[in-house]
């Protein structure tokens, strides 16, 4: 976005197509970065792209499939020349999703009746199951709170994927201790794996 709120990049590059972009279908805007809605994708354009990025993002779809429960990058956005890259496209979420925030209001929670605390306890059951299988695949969440998750029915989703942390030196101890189901770390790192089933 520029200064006058207005969205600077209105042609990027996917997969070697030019993508028209439209800024009415602007989803939000942070300090890092602004989301627009385009087809079946959401194109998360930084407003400061860097090497690092792109070498993060590169590095990122190396690792596979994500679970379905994360919104993470599935494609790379180059600039208009198609030479530098300036953000990723990631499937984007039908318009029911709400973000996490919203289960903390009160006045949200008494328009919907059907947020009970089982629904809500399954809700955060379902972004435990995706933080396990993160861990299983030597990924972190690096900035897990409830503006970066969206939820609808009983599923939660994580947003902001691109600044998950992976292929990091707690990887094999995550993954044996998920494996062996211990419940602390004797490394110091601070992980808690409760078994609730």
């Amino acid at each position: 976005m520029g200064k006058c709120g207005c969205l600077v990049r209105k042609v990027v590059v996917i997969d070697n197509k030019k993508v028209k972009l439209d800024p009415s279908q602007t989803l939000g805007v942070g300090g890092q970065a602004t989301v627009v809605q385009s087809g079946s994708h959401a194109i998360k354009l930084y407003h400061q792209p860097s090497t690092s990025f792109a070498e993060k993002l590169t590095d990122f779809l190396k690792l596979g499939s994500l679970p379905k429960t994360v919104c993470g990058p599935r494609k790379l956005v180059y600039d208009s020349s198609g030479r530098t890259v300036v953000g990723f496209a990631m499937d984007a979420l039908s318009p029911q999703y709400e973000v996490m925030q919203m289960l903390a209001s009160k006045k949200y929670r008494r328009l919907h009746p059907a947020l009970n605390a089982e629904t809500v306890t399954d809700i955060l059951l379902s972004g435990y199951d995706t933080i396990i299988d993160l861990h299983k695949m030597g990924v972190i969440i690096g900035d897990n709170n409830d503006l970066n998750a969206m939820f609808w029915k009983s599923r939660m989703v994580y947003l902001d994927a691109d600044s998950f942390q992976f292929i990091c030196p707690i990887r094999k101890t995550l993954q044996r201790r998920i494996g062996m189901g211990l419940r602390a770390s004797d490394d110091g790192e601070q992980y808690t794996l409760e078994n609730r089933r």
